[in-house]
Parts: C-alpha cells; structure tokens; sequence
C-alpha cells in the first residue's frame, strides 16, 4: 500500500527548445532539444501522458485566441510543468509559472552560466511560491541528473494526487 500512489498517471506538460527545431550541432541548445526529448520519452515509457505545447498547437479553434493565453490555460489543466530554459520561447514560459497554482507543480532548469540575469531572478521568486529550480551544466545533459530530479518531481506530485485526487 506504501507505493500505491506510483499507480497515479501524470499529465505533463514539457516547455524547452523546440523539439523539431534545427539547432548548430554540438550547439547548447541542440543538447537541450535532446535532452527534452529524452525527458518525454523517459515519462512516457513511465506511464504517464507527456506533451509539447507546440505540438498540442492545432487544437486552439479561436482564432483570437493568443497562443500566450492558450498557454496560461494549458499550465492550469497539467498536472505538473517543467520549463528547460534555454531559448526565448521557454523564457518567456517562465511567467506562465508565477501563480500559488501552479508554482509547486512546476520544475524550472537553468544552464549555470544564465543564473545571473532577469529570467533566473523570476524563476527564484518562482520558486518562493512553490516551484523546483534547478541548475546544470553541460556535463548534466549528457547524464541523467535532470531526469533524476524530474523523477523525484513526479513522486511528489504523484503522491499529492493520490491523496488529493
């Protein structure tokens, strides 16, 4: 009975690099784009539903619906978000994060050399409200430290749903 809430399937929302996008090899952000993809497909073979905003994209029927908007509904349906910040689009994600709702669901990963500017600086205040911040290095995307830590997430947020549905 101890375990039974690693039953509970996740949805899960996965902001970073475009997945698709084509990066300079050997390029930061191509290293992120991977290691995105290898988080999704680590949570799926676990189970659990994982998407890509923007692969999710063809669902939004309003045409004056901003995807900016679309996105602040999407963080609130999931139930957990994690944001590899490393390219303006999943900077911006970042204030998508900044609600009591939806900060301790969320896990915030920054390279270590951007710690310094303004959008660490938000995902500090961020994590003041509740969410997992993380920094790497380079050397952790080729290993599964982030994978470690987003499997230490998802117990936490299992467990909550679990006694919480």
């Amino acid at each position: 009975m101890l375990l039974a809430h690693r039953s509970v399937i996740l949805r899960i929302l996965v902001f970073g690099p475009g997945a698709k996008m084509r990066y300079p090899k050997g390029s930061y952000e191509a290293a992120l784009a991977r290691k995105r993809r290898e988080i999704r497909d680590a949570l799926v073979a676990d189970g659990h539903e994982v998407a890509f905003p923007e692969d999710l994209k063809s669902a939004i029927r309003d045409p004056k619906l901003s995807v900016h908007l679309w996105e602040h509904g999407l963080v609130l349906d999931y139930d957990m978000i994690v944001n590899l910040v490393g390219t303006p689009g999943a900077v911006d994600e970042i204030g998508l994060l900044q609600r009591r709702s939806v900060a301790p669901k969320s896990a915030l990963f920054f390279l270590k050399k951007h710690i310094g500017g303004l959008p660490y600086s938000h995902a500090q205040t961020i994590e003041r409200l509740g969410a997992s911040l993380h920094v790497f290095t380079r050397n952790d995307l080729r290993r599964c430290h982030l994978m470690t830590a987003i499997s230490d997430m998802v117990d936490r947020v299992r467990l909550g749903k679990y006694l919480d549905p």
